[in-house]
């Protein structure tokens, strides 16, 4: 524009010039025309180096609030890499310190302090949850922290006291699941442990049959959660339980007691049968059906009647029966011991008997009436009396009869029903030869 403006203004100088000549020539025309178009050019020239000099300056001035703007932009770009570096640093402490709390489970801000509120008598105030009325200095903090690690401590001490959990197989009698869940909860609570370990550590507690199962668990069971774990070998168990039950209405059909076998151990076993086949029943029901068993193996014993005493009574009849049995037992075995001193006498009341004497020889005509009042048929000394079996010619050591009577009085000792009533057969038969041999001497 400045330009354009001093060119008009040269214009206009140069027309007023020749308007002020009125006349003139052609020669000065020219002349005056040519002087004017170098001082124009001139003028231009000065005017266009004017021009492009300031707008040199101005470029430069330009460029150089360009470079400051731009220093200015790089340092506001370095500023917000290092906000942006100090957030992320700042997040991942964030995750740190959230991760750290719900590891240790000590320090849960809110859940934690209600929980410590509460169990110290504390009442929250109605500004908020987390604020309680009583005052926190340093030395209850400090007495709370020693009391935090004394609970932790007790707990430490339960758990090294506390015995170590039996594997579970799945075959031992009298383990059964149930009984090994409780064992490993009791030792591994729920609430101390994450759910990955409490998996790991039962894992580790299986082994033979009950491994086998958990190896044939569907992967989504076996991966699973602690409960989910549970469940399913708990299953498992149940199917086993129904073939043990029916297994068990076998062995306790057949059961019986061997004369070896003490009164507590045919009870264990007894009990043992009864609570596999009959898992349905409660312990009332059960206690009947024990006692039942129970007093078909015992019937035939001499103090039965003690025993049905028991049996009939009102409250608890299977446990009187048990505890009568076992004092029958007790009393039986202190009857024994008993005979096996010499000297005792037995059972019936007898003792050894002393040995026969041989009578002297008798002279005829000698005899007195008392002699003669006797049975003709008396022993004489050439034929010894047998002290066993009460027949004439042979002595007791020799009597075929004496490994009966011997049999008979170990059966006798024993207390089976079957040895008396062998007692008595034999006990009639020895009357019957004796008063047989009798009358046969009579009669000669």
């Amino acid at each position: 524009m400045a330009w354009v403006e001093s060119e008009e203004a040269v214009v206009a100088v140069s027309d007023t010039g020749v308007s002020d000549n009125t006349q003139p020539t052609q020669p000065e025309m020219i002349t005056d025309r040519a002087q004017d178009d170098a001082v124009m050019q001139d003028e231009l020239e000065l005017e266009f180096r004017r021009l492009c000099g300031d707008d040199k300056e101005r470029a430069e001035v330009l460029q150089e609030e360009m470079r400051c703007r731009e220093s200015e932009l790089q340092e506001l770009r370095q500023r917000c890499r290092e906000q942006d570096e100090e957030l992320q640093r700042l997040r991942q402490r964030q995750a740190e310190l959230s991760a750290i709390s719900d590891n240790t489970k000590l320090y849960a801000a809110e859940g934690w302090l209600r929980q410590f509120g509460q169990r110290e008598g504390l009442e929250p105030t109605a500004g908020g949850d987390t604020e309680y009325s009583s005052s926190w200095t340093r030395d209850e903090e400090n007495r709370r922290s020693d009391h935090c690690r004394e609970e932790g401590m007790s707990s430490y001490l339960k758990y090294i006291a506390l015995p170590d959990v039996k594997p579970y197989s799945g075959t031992e009698k009298g383990y059964s699941f149930q009984t090994f869940v409780e064992a490993f909860e009791l030792k591994y609570p729920v609430s101390s442990w994450a759910d990955t370990e409490l998996c790991a550590l039962f894992r580790a507690k299986l082994v033979g049959k009950a491994r086998s199962q958990y190896e044939a668990l569907p992967r989504s069971e076996r991966r699973g959660s602690y409960e989910v774990l549970k469940r399913a070998l708990a299953r498992e168990c149940r199917a086993e339980e129904r073939t043990n039950k029916v297994l068990a209405l076998g062995q306790l059909r057949h059961l019986r007691k061997a004369e070896s076998q003490s009164i507590a151990e045919f009870c264990v076993e007894l009990e043992r049968l009864t609570r596999q086949a009959y898992p349905e029943l409660d312990e009332k029901a059960l206690a009947t059906e024990r006692a039942h068993l129970l007093y078909e193996q015992l019937v035939h014993w001499k103090d039965s009647y003690y025993l049905m005493e028991a049996l009939e009574s009102e409250d608890d009849a299977y446990m009187k029966l048990k505890a009568t049995a076992q004092r029958i037992e007790r009393r039986d075995l202190t009857l024994r011991n008993v005979r096996a001193v010499p000297g005792v006498k037995s059972e019936q009341g007898q003792s050894a008997r002393p040995p026969v004497r041989a009578k002297p020889p008798s002279i005829p005509g000698s005899m007195s009436k008392e002699g003669d009042g006797r049975t003709k048929g008396a022993p004489t000394a050439k034929e010894p009396l047998c002290f066993t079996c009460k027949k004439p010619g042979h002595r007791a050591r020799d009597c075929p009869k004496r490994a009966v009577v011997t049999r008979v009085a170990r059966e006798q000792e024993k207390g089976s029903l079957s040895a008396r009533l062998l007692a008595a057969v034999c006990r009639s038969s020895n009357s019957r030869s004796v008063d047989e041999s009798q009358s046969s001497q009579r009669q000669k």
